[in-house]
């Protein structure tokens, strides 16, 4: 958060927050209502201010798409996800060390990952289960 309520009064100034935190622009906040009051070097009372914070919503796998490997041997299959709410800036690490939002070249088996966004929350999505549906797959 960055805020600058330091325009009247005479600097340096002091910044006192109903959650205790220090400084003009507090970091690592939780969801909430923070109260500030900037008082100036003699003392006095140069602005006050009341903020609130809200979480982002949830991360969540809104749409997934599985292809089927088409052959024996040919490791075709894809899983495809669609990733929204929480802070963006998603991370994906799956099970299989891939990356990437989406995976291609799959062999037929269960699929997992887990999506991590900017403000370092996660979720576990999957298994999603490749198979072999093509002529020869038995």
């Amino acid at each position: 958060m960055y805020l600058d309520y330091s325009s009247g009064g005479t600097a340096p100034y002091t910044y006192t927050w109903t959650n205790g935190a220090a400084g003009a622009n507090p970091s690592g906040l939780a969801a909430g209502t923070y109260d500030l009051t900037v008082t100036d070097v003699n003392g006095c009372p140069a602005a006050t201010a009341s903020v609130t914070l809200s979480e982002p919503p949830s991360i969540t796998v809104s749409t997934t798409t599985v292809t089927d490997q088409t052959e024996p041997c040919l490791n075709d299959g894809t899983i495809d996800i669609l990733v929204g709410g929480g802070a963006g800036g998603f991370t994906f690490a799956w099970d299989n060390g891939a990356t990437t939002e989406d995976l291609t070249g799959l062999a037929p088996g269960d699929y997992s990952v887990v999506i991590t966004d900017a403000n370092g929350c996660s979720v576990n999505y999957g298994p999603e289960t490749v198979a072999c549906s093509g002529f020869g797959c038995f």
